[in-house]
């Protein structure tokens, strides 16, 4: 079976999740062939650095015009247009006859417009997946040609249970991850160890909003160590790397889970997949001041099942609540405990059954 994969790098959460599902799928169907393809960079191969470079500018930088145009365009029932419509459907006509798939999954929004436009003008009957990489839903994520939407939690799929979408046709499946995530044994080796461990990241682009005052505090504490990923984040590396004898700092890493499981807490980005690596790590989490609209809705998601605190506002006593927490022994097994529950819930063979549905012809 021919599985074509469309993703993008806005961000490495899209990314990330296209990996993790090739992954899964080789491992569970012997007979798949599974292609990832960045879709900015087959459509636009000369252009994509621009376009990723002005994004992460855009996030970083003007974090305000994003937040507003994207709560503006949440109701589940906009349709939203496609600039392009024309070339983007051209070229994506093109990859569907080179790569000839039996299926397409898309992690990306844009991805999963493109393929539903390209089954709307052809008639084409081509089944597509959208794996839902956000706790909450924007309308950005709904066309009318998917077939199959993996969703992170139950409250996903009620909202689009609620917009007319057959239940059938959405899998709780949590955000993919990478399964040496998934083979961690809910941070058990930490527990009730004398030297406590801490884990700062802040997603690909390093976004660590702390302060030198903050690791001066961390760098007196006796029995803490510290590991930060300071991922894309050159100038945060190079600020930091051996200044501290406790704080060892690493730039990017495809083995954040080693890191994961060798530690009490994460501090980090509210990221959808950083937060649901850190529930199949057992890893309680501390979110850092979330300022994108679709990381604050991940905030609240972790407030409200007890799996971590955030920190809404940057005149906190952030090093007092970072020790209060890693002392507390009792308080993060309890948020272990909330996250073996979220694991419980999710559809371990959500690749499965829609490989199944693929093959029986009862994608509908």
């Amino acid at each position: 079976m021919n599985i074509l994969i469309l993703t993008g790098r806005f961000g490495m959460g899209h990314y990330s999740t296209a990996i993790s599902l090739k992954q899964e799928i080789i491992r569970d169907i012997s007979d798949s062939h599974v292609r990832i393809i960045d879709i900015v960079d087959y459509m636009t191969p000369k252009f994509q650095k621009i376009i990723y470079s002005g994004f992460n500018l855009l996030v970083q930088r003007a974090s305000g015009l994003y937040n507003f145009v994207y709560r503006n365009t949440t109701d589940l029932g906009l349709t939203i247009s496609m600039p392009f419509a024309n070339i983007l459907v051209s070229k994506v006509e093109r990859l569907i006859n080179e790569t000839n798939p039996d299926i397409v999954i898309s992690t990306l929004p844009l991805c999963s417009k493109i393929i539903s436009e390209y089954k709307e003008r052809t008639s084409s009957s081509l089944p597509l997946v959208t794996c839902i990489t956000d706790i909450s839903t924007h309308s950005e994520w709904i066309n009318p040609k998917t077939d199959l939407y993996f969703v992170a939690t139950d409250i996903v799929k009620e909202d689009l249970f609620n917009i007319g979408i057959p239940a059938k046709n959405i899998l709780v499946s949590g955000i993919p991850v990478k399964e040496q995530f998934k083979e961690l044994y809910d941070n058990k080796s930490r527990k009730n160890t004398k030297v406590k461990k801490i884990l700062i990241m802040g997603g690909g682009l390093g976004l660590i909003p702390l302060e030198d005052h903050f690791y001066d505090m961390l760098s007196n504490i006796d029995d803490l160590e510290v590991t930060i990923i300071a991922g894309g984040n050159k100038k945060i590396y190079d600020r930091l790397f051996g200044k501290y004898v406790n704080i060892n700092v690493i730039g990017y890493t495809d083995r954040v889970y080693e890191h994961m499981a060798d530690s009490d807490l994460i501090i980090s980005k509210a990221g959808g997949i950083t937060l649901f690596e850190s529930i199949y790590a057992g890893l309680p989490i501390l979110v850092l001041c979330p300022f994108l609209e679709q990381e604050k809705n991940n905030a609240h998601f972790i407030e409200d099942k007890s799996i971590g605190k955030v920190i809404w506002n940057k005149s906190e006593d952030i090093s007092k609540i970072v020790l209060d927490m890693i002392a507390d022994e009792d308080g993060l097994l309890e948020m272990q405990k909330n996250m073996r529950n979220i694991k419980s819930t999710l559809n371990n063979r959500a690749i499965l059954d829609m490989i199944n549905r693929v093959g029986n012809t009862q994608v509908a």
